[in-house]
């Protein structure tokens, strides 16, 4: 089975900037007899607390977990060549505490930071997902789409007409859900097409399922900078579909089951009926996806700001990021504590502030940052950077 696809080259390299599954059958490779036992599939190796896109199939972006208080480096790690490649995607966690990040390839590292293995392929901008028993689950840019096993060995490959920059999301049943070209597809956990939906336009942005089992997902026309919200049932029906302006990103399902979406200068709230709540001017250029805090605060990147919005729509402040005036292409992540954290893009450095808006901590780095930050279960803050390299920040240990 081949996914078919012809995506507009204008809307791969403006959603290639921003743009991130979980399986639980144990099935063995094709065309191999091996047992998945053979293949280092345990339980130290099955999905952690962030194990996809935006930590869960919401996309959220908040953590149970608090994290650094201080902008203490334990450790960076180097996993390409910075003359050519940068590190983009957010990285997902493993139950061992073993990351996975995108970049010129997929990378696994340990927590003391070092690389475990290597997978050959093309450019990574998908953000890796792992499935209940240890499954990763990516797009890449050398138009295939992958499953491995957590040993860096291929378990699956389907070959695409396109590049793959949305990153996939996975049902409660292991249908893996991910957006190509002008379509979003349903897969088997064994790869192969349960349904697809046909949109009219681009459909790069991330898919996201409620808790009833909807997926929402977004479709954008480039020359007309239109877009479009659709939900659909876990079937492929559609339940509708609520028009948007400009670039329309990736969806973010609230606790209330209302959905947040940024469309580069509006943020919008659209109920799970398809209504539009409310719309906020967020910034003249915002390339963010949002996160949403636990008591309902909505945080957002724009032009150098962050931006805290009331579930209301109505603006709680705005935070300068050192003053800059370069997008923010990083998406917010929040702890359980309500600390902020940031990429800020091009001011090379990643931020922490306070649910006030004040600044905690800023780090500077060697190049910019643009992907959004992980906190694992042991408070470390992972992020990745255009140096290349993966950056992880600890509290001060006292004596």
């Amino acid at each position: 089975m081949v996914l078919k696809s012809a995506a507009g080259i204008l809307g791969s390299i403006c959603l290639l900037l921003l743009s991130f599954i979980g399986l639980s059958a144990n099935e063995p490779a094709y065309g191999t007899s091996q047992e998945p036992s053979a293949r280092g599939l345990n339980a130290s190796t099955r999905r952690g607390d962030w194990w996809m896109f935006g930590r869960d199939p919401q996309h959220r972006r908040y953590s149970p977990f608090t994290g650094p208080s201080t902008a203490t480096v334990k450790w960076e790690c180097i996993i390409c060549d910075e003359s050519s490649h940068q590190t983009w995607t957010p990285i997902s966690l493993a139950a061992d505490g073993t990351l996975y990040v995108g970049s010129n390839h997929l990378y696994a590292i340990n927590p003391d930071g070092t690389v475990e293995w290597e997978f050959e392929c093309g450019e990574v901008w998908s953000t890796p997902a792992i499935g209940d028993d240890g499954t990763l689950y990516f797009g890449s840019d050398d138009r295939k789409f992958y499953a491995l096993y957590p040993d860096g060995s291929p378990k699956w490959t389907q070959a695409c007409g396109d590049r793959i920059t949305s990153s996939p999301a996975i049902g409660e049943d292991g249908t893996i859900y991910v957006c190509l070209d002008k379509s979003l597809f349903a897969l088997s956990p064994e790869g192969t097409e349960k349904w697809r939906y046909d949109t009219s336009w681009d459909t790069n942005s991330s898919p996201a399922i409620g808790r009833d089992g909807t997926i929402y997902f977004a479709s954008t026309d480039f020359d007309t900078r239109s877009s479009e919200l659709y939900a659909l049932t876990a079937a492929g029906e559609v339940l509708w579909s609520c028009p948007l302006n400009d670039y329309a990103y990736s969806p973010v399902i609230a606790p209330d089951e209302s959905i947040y979406i940024n469309s580069v200068h509006t943020l919008f709230a659209v109920s799970n009926k398809g209504a539009v709540r409310w719309r906020c001017e967020v910034d003249s250029v915002n390339y963010s996806d949002p996160a949403i805090a636990a008591d309902g605060t909505i945080y957002v990147g724009g032009r150098g700001k962050l931006h805290a919005i009331n579930p209301d729509g109505s603006s709680r402040w705005e935070s300068e990021l050192s003053g800059s005036t370069t997008c923010a292409y990083s998406s917010p992540t929040v702890g359980a504590n309500g600390v902020i954290y940031i990429g800020g893009g091009y001011t090379n450095k990643v931020y922490a502030f306070r649910s006030d808006g004040s600044l905690l901590w800023e780090h500077e780095t060697t190049a910019a940052v643009n992907c959004a930050p992980v906190i694992a279960p042991d408070s470390t803050l992972y992020i990745g950077g255009w140096d290349c390299k993966l950056y992880a920040f600890v509290d001060l240990e006292t004596p």
